[in-house]
């Protein structure tokens, strides 16, 4: 038996290798197309700069929660800023 792509929708594609009667097993390999924007700001922890907050959508007015994920070496270096930022911009991480 091939292989067989199959397309659930026009971003993902995967690619399923069906089991024979001697190999329960089968391999599924999936692709799926991502695109972001990237945007360098100065002083991005500075609670004077807006981008961070309303690119996550917090205005500063109404509670915002968000989920935030930083690693050990960025919380060890940044931690006290983030705070700083995320409660002037009334974000709750």
């Amino acid at each position: 038996m091939q292989n067989q792509l199959v397309n659930y929708n026009s971003n993902v594609t995967s690619q399923y290798i069906p089991a024979t009667v001697s190999d329960l097993s089968w391999n599924i390999n999936s692709r799926q197309e991502v695109n972001y924007q990237v945007i360098v700001s100065r002083g991005l922890l500075d609670p004077s700069n807006a981008t961070l907050a309303t690119t996550c959508g917090a205005s500063g007015y109404n509670l915002a929660k968000r989920l935030v994920v930083i690693d050990r070496v960025v919380a060890n270096l940044y931690k006290t800023q983030l705070d700083a930022y995320f409660s002037a911009w009334n974000i709750v991480p």
